[in-house]
């Protein structure tokens, strides 16, 4: 802008005036929604996230995240990023929760039948089930006696995995007794007359 001044005697005077228009203001970035969503994997989760709204009174250059390409379960902040053609920045935030309400699954288990040794003093060594989650198997306990009575008992396995979720299931074992009795036979007795 050049200013410029007149005296009386028509004298003349001139300067100039550099005025200039900076951005200061950073794009407006929408925040958008937190997403939870069950997992599918340990590690491995996709998540399709969708770029938020954003704004601004000069054009926007660009819109990124530093999102993972695979979410684990449990909590994982992403952030936002808006960049103008003013090199001015403004950010968000987004929580991603993946969890686990899945509980662990056991493998069909087989009833067990065991030959009396005792009537109710029994030993049976219980083989471990399989059990499957996506999450590891922290806890795997049975209610199982130390012995085992004539006839039919019920164990309850119990499995919890790493976010504490609980299943269970039941086994039969059956004690039987298929033993004829032992019968000693008395010594025979010989003679003429039995009183």
């Amino acid at each position: 802008i050049t200013w410029t001044t007149t005296d009386s005697s028509g004298n003349l005077s001139t300067t100039t005036q550099k005025v200039t228009i900076i951005d200061t203001t950073a794009p407006t970035i929408a925040t958008p929604s937190d997403i939870t969503l069950e997992a599918i994997s340990k590690s491995d989760n996709t998540v399709s996230l969708e770029t938020p709204i954003t704004s601004d009174n000069v054009e926007i250059t660009s819109v990124t995240s530093d999102a993972p390409e695979f979410f684990p379960v449990g909590e994982t902040t992403v952030t936002w990023t808006a960049n103008d053609s003013s090199d001015n920045v403004n950010t968000v935030t987004q929580k991603i929760t993946i969890v686990d309400t899945v509980p662990p699954k056991f493998a069909k288990l087989s009833d067990v039948t065991a030959e009396a040794t005792s009537n109710d003093n029994n030993s049976v060594l219980l083989v471990t089930p399989k059990v499957s989650d996506i999450l590891d198997i922290t806890s795997l306990t049975n209610d199982a006696p130390e012995a085992f009575h004539l006839g039919e008992t019920t164990v309850t396995w119990t499995a919890t995995d790493e976010s504490g979720n609980v299943s269970t299931a039941t086994q039969k074992v059956t004690i039987i007794d298929t033993t004829v009795p032992l019968i000693i036979a008395p010594a025979d007795v010989s003679g003429s007359q039995f009183s």
